[in-house]
């Protein structure tokens, strides 16, 4: 099912948000930017505040079932390595 918004995803709507880890625990990750590459939003997301936090990419999609909600979907590789190439344009981060 295609799913298509009218406007993207605001940076300012969404300053961190919580995601369960490969370990079972939540863990708060902060917004840095985002982008919408072919009507999907992509988030990229840091662990930290401060310069040097690892840095996740993932596909904003809708909750099925929901008019409103949204979850972060993770992303294949040779996906994360095209959208990392867009965000390191846009937002001059050097992907490290």
């Amino acid at each position: 099912m295609d799913f298509e918004r009218e406007e993207p995803v605001e940076a300012e709507e969404l300053q961190s948000v919580t995601v369960m880890g490969d370990d079972g625990k939540e863990q708060e990750l902060f917004l840095v930017d985002q982008a919408r590459v072919a009507g999907a939003d992509y988030l990229l997301l840091t662990d930290s505040q401060d310069d040097g936090g690892n840095a996740y990419i993932y596909r904003l999609t809708p909750v099925p079932g929901t008019e409103d909600e949204m979850s972060l979907e993770e992303i294949p590789d040779e996906e994360m390595d095209y959208i990392a190439g867009i965000f390191a344009e846009q937002s001059d981060i050097d992907f490290r």
